[in-house]
């Protein structure tokens, strides 16, 4: 069983992981919501496409975590704070 102060020391860990894990989901929204501009302006089909295809990419960014991140120690404490 888990005394209530060892719970409570946790909360500075979380607050650190979740700053990370936003941290990198800012840069990601940001990346595509400017290949979406970029795509939504582009004139011609060759820069089209190439803007197309630079949207598509910052998309399926979108749909993995990078390595370091999910390897790392944040997502390890807030795998433990479920399980508590």
């Amino acid at each position: 069983m888990c005394s209530l102060s060892a719970d409570y020391d946790l909360i500075p860990n979380i607050v650190e992981t979740v700053k990370g894990y936003a941290s990198h989901e800012k840069g990601t929204l940001e990346a595509v919501v400017a290949a979406r501009n970029q795509a939504m302006t582009a004139q011609g089909p060759a820069a089209k496409g190439e803007a197309e295809g630079m949207l598509t990419g910052r998309c399926g960014k979108c749909l993995r975590w990078p390595k370091h991140i999910r390897n790392c120690g944040p997502s390890k404490v807030l795998r433990n704070c479920r399980t508590r």
